[in-house]
């Protein structure tokens, strides 16, 4: 592949002072400008002939329609649904971010919500408040072992759930838009093949949500697709709320269409205090926050540098936004 010439790079991050070095040795001697504040007007100046830009933290989008030589969009950050929109994606603008950073945090995150579903932590902590011994808590529960879950989205996190419920000794089924088999995967469904998803569903005792946010993933747990899960299973969303109808995961919990859920991000947030998921008691709600990697800096700033190698190289660059992934739905 040809080259790539970086001709202005705009660096709009704050990291410590050994990351930040790192990134300037990747640049190498291409003209970087740094700030770390500056207003919309500033932006704006600096936007206009930078080819490249680098976010630590995201900007308002419309702001890029100031940025007229742009051809590479960098943010620190895992879901890019924001940045997903004709306006970008239509100027060929590569955009790309640093999914695979938190990868193991969000596993476990996702295995906290499974087993504290399934060992009735709520019951068990108001159990111990009133001083209750209840002994058969578990006479209608089993073991994660030998169970099936289902992952949606068998991206970074997704094939680390899976990685980890192997060592649950669980039955593992993917859904995913590729069709190639995947080591962890007993089963794999593809959204290339109608009626895929609605064939895993019934399967499962555990559906994990690990799949980016886009116009063909919006409510794609409506209440259809819910009502074909087992009335035993449980639902985990790891990925954008928007990728679940709130409403009809509430009446299906109220129904008990199904057994529990752990959601740890919300089509708004804050979830608003008058959210009928507050108060339903097979519902755990985590605040779209997970204990971080400790390593979590450098494993971000170590994807933008090789990111910035594969730029410069003129190669397929990692975390790529695609056309399918694009996202307009309010």
């Amino acid at each position: 592949m040809s080259q790539r010439k970086m001709e202005k790079v705009l660096l709009l991050a704050d990291y410590e002072e050994c990351y930040m070095q790192q990134i300037k040795e990747a640049l190498g001697d291409a003209e970087t400008v740094y700030l770390q504040k500056a207003d919309d007007q500033i932006l704006k100046n600096e936007l206009e002939n930078a080819d490249v830009v680098i976010l630590g933290k995201g900007i308002d989008r419309n702001l890029l329609a100031y940025a007229k030589s742009l051809k590479w969009l960098h943010m620190d950050a895992a879901g890019l649904n924001d940045f997903a929109k004709p306006e970008i994606l239509g100027r060929n603008i590569m955009v790309t971010g640093t999914a695979g950073r938190s990868e193991n945090a969000l596993a476990e995150h996702a295995f906290y919500l499974i087993l504290a579903l399934n060992y009735k932590t709520g019951r068990l902590l108001e159990n111990q408040k009133n001083h209750f011994w209840e002994s058969g808590i578990y006479s209608d529960r089993a073991a994660l072992y030998e169970k099936t879950i289902g992952i949606i989205g068998f991206g970074h996190t997704g094939k680390c759930v899976a990685e980890y419920a192997k060592a649950f000794h669980m039955q593992v089924l993917v859904y995913n838009r590729s069709e190639n088999k995947a080591d962890l995967a007993d089963r794999m469904f593809s959204s290339k093949e109608s009626g895929s998803l609605d064939a895993m569903l019934p399967l499962c005792d555990y559906v994990v949500l690990t799949c980016a946010l886009n116009d063909e993933t919006w409510h794609l747990m409506n209440k259809d697709r819910i009502g074909k899960m087992k009335n035993t299973a449980c639902l985990i969303n790891m990925a954008r709320g928007a990728v679940v109808d709130e409403n009809a995961l509430c009446e299906a919990l109220k129904e008990s269409t199904i057994a529990g859920a752990g959601c740890d991000t919300f089509e708004t947030e804050p979830l608003g205090k008058d959210s009928l998921l507050w108060d339903i008691p097979n519902m755990l709600v985590t605040p779209h926050c997970t204990p971080a990697m400790p390593d979590k800096t450098r494993r971000s700033v170590d994807i933008l540098c090789e990111n910035i190698r594969r730029y410069k190289n003129g190669e397929i660059l990692r975390n790529l936004l695609k056309p399918e992934d694009l996202y307009t739905k309010k």
